[in-house]
């Protein structure tokens, strides 16, 4: 267009020097032809709408159709329109889709293209892109939508060969041989009565057939109420091997989540991480900011230095990022809210694991089991193990781990804390969690 605009005012010049009635003319087709586009492209522009749909849930490996309408409401045609949709860079090569098509008036056109769903995550679809101009070419508009749309992978699920965690409660859906439990809702048989035996356990069909009392025999039963602690934290993993690490923990914990689900048993989630929909809080003045800002204040700046008030301007207190938590339940609502938050999961809050575990294991009911995932060792997670297994909770604790082995499994071991390291899918499909103690 500013080149239409200099040809104009050029033959106006011309014009006006040799009064050449033909260049007037050009001047005013030229300058209504222009006026007419602009109004064109202003009235369409206000009546132009891009709607994307597709499924915003999708498991690793499958395809997703993302379909792009663009609708023209006006009267007036539209000789071209540019869609440019940005694309999540996991899950392709191409920065962005790109196609060109013409809408008539009142028309609408779909243009589609297909994700690939490649890796877990929370990615965003969009934002889109429409250029779009007049029948002359003179001018072009272009208009971007406000927000994009998010795209959620759920982890990858492992089988689980075996999962040997018993739990402490009574009353459950799985014979043990803990025989120390008995559910009432599942019995056995009969046999006869001794002496401390409950009247009301007496079969007394049972008793009029045979001639002397008989007691009701019931199978030892467990249920599994199952609470999973993930730990992210970032400083409490070993930098080098944090992605894979995190990844593998991330994909243990929903295959575990997953298993007792599928089991009808009761489990929950504690993630010591972030959950990628949130954003991140504004962070805080540090006290090097502080520093500063406080240069010309010579008391602040001693303050500064002496190590006080560092506690008022941490740059993220824990309250900023809390644990994502996920209550104890059952059923398949139940578990695909775990794995939704477990696909938006991400390295990341500043609060120990081990207040974690003691600040959310004192809600848990008496004789649930607790799964901690950790990388290792990390400040106060064995003494906070040990007393959540003196306290009646049955406690499995899984090193998600790379590198060199350390003697803390064996430690951990013998608290009679029960224990598995993990370094592959292949550990994740042979899962065995029992307790090995120390004689």
């Amino acid at each position: 267009m500013p080149g239409l605009f200099l040809f104009l005012i050029g033959l106006v010049i011309v014009a006006s020097m040799f009064r050449i009635a033909f260049y007037y003319f050009i001047v005013y087709f030229l300058g209504l032809v222009a006026m007419l586009a602009w109004l064109w492209v202003r009235h369409i522009s206000r009546r132009i709408a891009l709607r994307r749909e597709f499924v915003d849930h999708a498991f690793q490996g499958e395809t997703v159709t993302v379909k792009l309408q663009i609708t023209n409401r006006s009267r007036l045609p539209l000789p071209w329109v540019k869609v440019e949709d940005h694309l999540p860079q996991p899950l392709t090569t191409a920065d962005a889709f790109r196609a060109v098509v013409t809408l008539g008036p009142r028309l609408s056109r779909t243009v589609t293209y297909e994700l690939v769903a490649k890796a877990r995550g929370y990615f965003p679809v969009g934002p889109a892109q429409l250029h779009f101009g007049d029948v002359f070419g003179f001018f072009e508009r272009m208009l971007s939508t406000q927000s994009p749309h998010y795209l959620t992978v759920y982890p990858k699920i492992i089988p689980l060969a075996d999962l040997d965690m018993p739990s402490r409660s009574p009353f459950g859906q799985f014979r043990t041989n803990e025989i120390i439990y008995e559910d009432p809702s599942r019995v056995a048989g009969v046999r006869d009565y001794l002496r401390g035996d409950s009247w009301r356990r007496i079969n007394w069909r049972a008793t009029a057939t045979l001639g002397r009392l008989q007691v009701k025999k019931y199978e030892p039963a467990i249920t599994l109420d199952t609470m999973l602690f993930l730990n992210l934290n970032p400083t409490e993993f070993d930098e080098h091997y944090l992605d894979p690490a995190a990844e593998l923990a991330i994909t243990l914990a929903s295959s575990i989540a997953h298993h007792l689900a599928d089991r009808r048993q009761s489990v929950g989630l504690v993630l010591n991480g972030r959950d990628r929909s949130v954003p991140l809080p504004a962070l805080k003045p540090t006290p090097f900011d502080f520093a500063f800002s406080a240069v010309d204040d010579g008391d602040a700046a001693d303050d500064i230095r002496a190590g006080q008030g560092l506690d008022d301007f941490h740059p993220l207190l824990d309250e900023e990022l809390p644990p994502v938590v996920v209550p104890l339940g059952k059923g398949r609502i139940h578990v695909m809210r775990m794995l939704e938050v477990l696909a938006r999961a991400d390295a990341g809050g500043v609060e120990p694991f081990s207040q974690v575990l003691r600040r959310y294991a004192a809600d848990l009911p008496w004789g649930c089991t607790i799964v901690a995932i950790a990388w290792g060792r990390s400040p106060g997670l064995q003494e906070v193990l040990v007393a959540l297994r003196r306290a009646s909770f049955r406690v499995v604790l899984l090193l998600v781990r790379f590198g060199p082995a350390d003697d803390f499994l064996s430690i951990m071991r013998a608290q009679g804390i029960a224990c598995q390291e993990i370094r592959g899918e292949e550990d994740v499909r042979r899962i065995r969690a029992r307790v090995a103690v120390a004689r």
